[in-house]
């Protein structure tokens, strides 16, 4: 637990997050980890999925928007945060990204992570890149992904993303019947 805190709060002026499965509560893990009184990030900028649970959820949506006029307001410089989602399309061109990535501007600062539901579990791993494989690869995957126009913007572009096909399926889990894209 205090390994993850100590991480997030010493990135320096940016954090990306590539999780394909970020939700609701991954937010909520980030929104109440970071000190937002001491960090010197100004850049958040998240890459899901049409994957991720609730992604088209108005409870997440506007828990974002929340968030993000809060650190827009609250904040000098201002903290600005972004969410964008890749499609299917950009899976097929770019190839499927299966890790959690968490990046800063510091490279020994940048690591591989796993869901917010297991990030305090003591079995979880926190790999730094560094140790893992180069960061910069990771960091200029996330950039071709963040720059592609098929990268849908979470709150601009809320219809597209609402207006996405969807079929009807049972979950491997629970059983339940869901609808995914």
């Amino acid at each position: 637990r205090t390994d993850y805190k100590k991480i997030i709060n010493e990135a320096e002026e940016k954090i990306w997050i590539i999780d394909n499965y970020y939700n609701k509560q991954s937010l909520e893990l980030l929104v109440f980890t970071l000190d937002w009184d001491k960090t010197n990030v100004t850049d958040i900028r998240i890459l899901t999925s049409t994957r991720a649970k609730g992604f088209n959820d108005n409870q997440f949506r506007d828990f974002f928007t929340n968030i993000k006029k809060e650190l827009a307001e609250t904040y000098d410089p201002v903290i600005d945060i972004q969410m964008k989602v890749i499609t299917n399309n950009l899976i097929k061109k770019y190839g499927k990204t299966h890790d959690r990535y968490f990046l800063s501007s510091r490279l020994d600062n940048s690591f591989t992570y796993a869901s917010e539901a297991y990030v305090f579990d003591q079995t979880n791993t926190i790999s730094r890149l560094k140790d893992v494989k180069r960061g910069e690869t990771v960091e200029q995957n996330f950039e071709k992904l963040w720059t592609d126009s098929g990268a849908l913007d979470f709150l601009k572009d809320g219809e597209k993303l609402s207006e996405r096909e969807m079929f009807k399926a049972t979950c491997s889990d629970c059983s339940n019947e869901c609808e995914v894209p």
